[in-house]
């Protein structure tokens, strides 16, 4: 009876395939993430201008990296 050689070359050459394919996949998954992540800030920051503006309120916001001012958003309604 013959025992089936093992070929290593062709193993390690599936394993290798597969470890791409999954680090491939983790990478997009990764990138859908972030773009979702993008879309749902843009999202929670439109609601919060529309719920501002359409109430009558005023909203300020500063961003400051190491003290200087990065970022400035002010909503206030249109009072003429």
């Amino acid at each position: 009876m013959m025992m089936p050689s093992l070929d290593v070359k062709s193993t390690l050459s599936i394993a290798l395939q597969k470890s791409l394919v999954f680090a491939q996949c983790c990478v997009q998954q990764l990138c859908a993430l972030c773009v979702y992540g993008v879309g749902f800030l843009c999202l929670i920051l439109l609601g919060i201008t529309a719920h501002t503006l359409l109430h009558g309120q005023h909203l300020h916001l500063t961003a400051s990296i190491d003290g200087q001012e990065q970022m400035v958003l002010d909503l206030r309604p249109n009072t003429k």
